[in-house]
């Protein structure tokens, strides 16, 4: 699917969350209030809110797995380069030594499984190179270290 695509489904679904959060939330504060009399309301508003904290967890119990779903693994090489202000850039290797190396990186996905299917199908032809560029980028130790991400990238391909 395109991104933005993605990211705007992910939005109004977040969106459509806080609704419902919110909604739970009225009815309850109505019921206490005593401008909706029935207990009925009550029901239906802790009903809500219980969906809402655990209908991902009750769902998640009645989906049917696939056979082949995605996991975190970590590869064979993981290396942390530090940087002078203590934080870490992590680089993660895959595949075989002589491979053609392919740098990947990641939008907002900030789960390994992101890259699960790509290295189970290049990673045996390839030399798959992975970095965490969300640490590296956005998430810096110190605000001098928003920029070096990508200089810390050119510092390890000139390591190895």
């Amino acid at each position: 699917m395109f991104m933005p695509v993605t990211f705007l489904l992910m939005w109004i679904t977040g969106l459509l969350s806080l609704a419902v959060v919110g909604a739970g939330s009225y009815v309850l504060w109505a019921w206490y209030q005593a401008e909706i009399q029935s207990d009925v309301w009550l029901i239906i508003g802790i009903l809500i809110l219980l969906w809402s904290g655990t209908g991902g967890w009750i769902s998640g119990l009645f989906r049917r797995r696939g056979l082949d779903e995605p996991r975190a693994e970590r590869g064979s090489c993981v290396y942390r380069i530090p940087a002078p202000d203590g934080s870490e850039l992590q680089l993660e290797e895959y595949g075989p030594e002589n491979g053609t190396a392919l740098l990947m990186t990641h939008g907002w996905d900030l789960d390994a499984t992101a890259w699960y299917y790509e290295k189970k199908n290049l990673g045996h032809r390839f030399r798959l190179s992975f970095y965490g560029i969300f640490r590296a980028l956005v998430c810096p130790a110190s605000p001098r270290m928003a920029n070096t991400g990508l200089s810390g990238l050119r510092r390890i391909s000139r390591q190895y």
